[in-house]
């Protein structure tokens, strides 16, 4: 039923890293323990059984918050964890004086099981459940309004409005339908869906063409449509709006919690926090270019397939994540072992023939030597940066000494802090690295003119694969857990004949 299991302590600094873009945002905090605190005491006061149950809420010190892993909810990746709710449950628990530990399960359903066994104060799903409410569950406030969107394919019509789909083949989920929308739709008979289809699961039926258009969560869509790069948005449903909460268990330590959650929420809504925390979700993958994701999703496809295997025994080897060394690999040669550039680096990791000679490669085209020099040169950058840079800044830097050399690097983090930057963060550094292109400045380091730019959009350019292959597996992980069972569900206000389905 986990996914796994993990646990977290929660910060007090406000302190957020965003390891796509390697940078750490300073969210304005509300001073939300001290009015919890109150709206908590003034809640126990009046109620002896308020007050037990607010004592057995926190006695364990920790706030268990079950949750499904998808971009929006709850990943991981090199430094951190990371996911909208994921941010938004931190905050409640910092508020709140607790841990934060996060439970994970394979589905939606699966992780409303585990609050309902009281394996979990909080489950959040980062979605609206819709189908019949569970008389042991509460939901919280909502901290998101979500609407629903049309996606279709690139290349066909695009449809504008709900009449337009009345023709169509439509992928849809029977959680996710407001039973105003089907009102909405002026006549569709039957829906054929699946009861925990994934968002992967409903895109994926439209981009093999076996429906035309799917409705699916906006919030969603933005945070996937990077790896649909044929999908597009056709119009937002404003009228079907989903107002998405926490859910809690209908005790009373969890009409305590709701209370608490209502208040935080309330609050985290009005300072802006909740904005904050949506927009620094939303930040992986902004640079990637469509014909970039394009191109990567092809290549994902058709090339990955075959040298996956050896990419993760070789990352393994060296103790690297493997889908960070199949973005290096990725963008050094676009997983090809026979790769030639106009100055001579080659094989898949595009190795100089002095570094190859230097970590023993014999034969630069042998997949598994040059994948084990790029590790092992990697690991070696890596290692060398001074003790106290802490990711997600030392990947990032490492990656781009892989580029522009360790030299290079290191006059550019003279240059960040003789600017009056943090050497030991890749933001700062980035910023600067440019400077190793103008003559004023490069003039004055020890080892002069460096493409920094490059370095930088290297840096970023890996960022982007990595994000992508993470999200990529995650994505397919929650289709394979998803029911695949169609069922049959009759709607009243319909018309005849038209069937919706999620195939």
């Amino acid at each position: 039923m986990h996914g796994y299991r993990t646990k977290y302590n929660t910060p007090k600094n406000g302190n957020y890293t965003s390891a796509n873009n390697a940078f750490t945002h300073k969210i304005p905090r509300m001073k939300n323990w001290l009015s919890l605190l109150i709206g908590a005491v003034l809640f126990i006061s009046a109620s002896h059984i308020g007050s037990d149950a607010f004592s057995d809420l926190t006695k364990s010190g920790e706030l268990v918050v079950a949750t499904v892993n998808n971009p929006n909810t709850f990943y991981s990746d090199h430094s951190e964890p990371k996911g909208f709710e994921f941010e938004l449950a931190r905050e409640f628990a910092d508020a709140l004086g607790l841990k934060l530990r996060i439970v994970t399960a394979k589905n939606s359903s699966d992780a409303l099981l585990l609050l309902d066994k009281g394996h979990a104060n909080i489950a959040a799903l980062g979605e609206k459940i819709l189908s019949a409410p569970n008389f042991f569950q509460l939901d919280t406030e909502p901290h998101t309004i979500a609407n629903l969107a049309v996606v279709y394919m690139a290349g066909n019509n695009k449809p504008r409005k709900l009449s337009d789909l009345e023709n169509l083949r439509i992928s849809a989920s029977k959680q996710s339908l407001p039973s105003g929308l089907t009102a909405s739709l002026n006549g569709i008979n039957e829906i054929a869906s699946t009861i925990n289809a994934s968002t992967k699961f409903l895109l994926d039926s439209v981009q093999t063409r076996n429906a035309d258009i799917a409705i699916v969560s906006d919030i969603e869509f933005q945070h996937l449509q990077k790896l649909y790069p044929k999908l597009k948005l056709a119009f937002v449903i404003e009228d079907a709006q989903i107002p998405i909460g926490w859910y809690v268990k209908n005790t009373a330590s969890g009409i305590v919690l709701k209370k608490l959650a209502d208040h935080f929420i309330n609050k985290a809504n009005e300072s802006g926090m909740i904005d904050s925390l949506r927009d620094e979700s939303l930040l992986s993958l902004s640079t990637f270019s469509a014909n970039d994701a394009y191109t990567f999703d092809k290549r994902i496809q058709e090339r990955l397939p075959h040298y996956k295997e050896i990419i993760n025994q070789v990352a393994v080897e060296f103790g690297l994540e493997w889908e960070l060394l199949a973005a290096i690999s990725y963008q050094e040669s676009h997983w090809n072992p026979w790769a030639t550039s106009p100055t001579g680096v080659r094989g898949m990791m595009m190795l100089t023939k002095q570094t190859a000679a230097e970590l023993g490669v014999a034969e630069r085209t042998n997949l598994h030597e040059s994948l084990r020099g790029g590790a092992k040169y990697f690991r070696k950058l890596h290692s060398r940066l001074p003790k106290d840079i802490l990711e997600p800044h030392r990947t990032s830097l490492a990656l781009a000494a892989y580029n522009v050399g360790m030299g290079h690097l290191e006059d550019a983090r003279v240059l960040t802090e003789r600017m009056g930057g943090d050497p030991h963060n890749w933001t700062d550094v980035n910023n600067y690295l440019p400077y190793l292109q103008v003559k004023k400045y490069y003039e004055t380091t020890k080892y002069g003119y460096a493409k920094g730019l490059q370095a930088v959009n290297y840096v970023e350019n890996i960022q982007n694969y990595y994000h992508t292959l993470i999200w990529q597996e995650l994505i397919t992980a929650n289709s394979i857990n998803s029911s695949a069972n169609l069922q049959m569900v009759l709607l009243p206000n319909s018309i005849s004949g038209k069937r919706w389905s999620a195939l």
